[in-house]
């Protein structure tokens, strides 16, 4: 009797059809994360300590950043908020005690005020790319 039910047309028929139902759930599922990857940015993000210098009406942020590398941004947030940069001004390159090459920035931010002499947080999101080119230079950087 029992192996009657084993090989039973309708048993086989169930099995199958739950076999489908996962495997179109997966389909669906890979579908949806590559439209995500396709339409989400995704940025390079790099955290920094800063100063500000204020007087009445403006604000200065003051910070140190390496020469080697050049200052390139998409857009930057102070205290997680976006502010719109107003103007960027590079002092000369000094040395550090370590022997780096550091260089100190001044960048006034459009419509931002905050306290004298207070330290910030300041994030610059750089090289704006799709999440699937990052995938593709990630696998491709591995490969090598």
């Amino acid at each position: 009797m029992r192996e009657d039910i084993k090989y039973n047309l309708n048993s086989y028929l169930q099995k199958r059809k739950k076999h489908s139902i996962l495997v179109t759930f997966l389909f669906l599922l890979f579908i949806t994360i590559l439209l995500i990857s396709i339409t989400i940015d995704a940025y390079n993000i790099l955290a920094i300590n800063a100063q500000t210098f204020c007087e009445e009406t403006t604000c200065e942020i003051v910070f140190y950043w390496q020469a080697e590398k050049p200052l390139t941004y998409d857009f930057i947030k102070i205290n997680d908020k976006k502010v719109e940069v107003e103007s960027i001004n590079f002092g000369e390159i000094v040395l550090d005690n370590t022997n780096n090459a550091i260089q100190k920035v001044t960048l006034k931010g459009k419509e931002y005020q905050g306290k004298d002499n207070e330290i910030l947080k300041i994030k610059i999101f750089q090289n704006k790319e799709k999440i699937i080119k990052k995938i593709g230079k990630i696998i491709i950087e591995r490969e090598t």
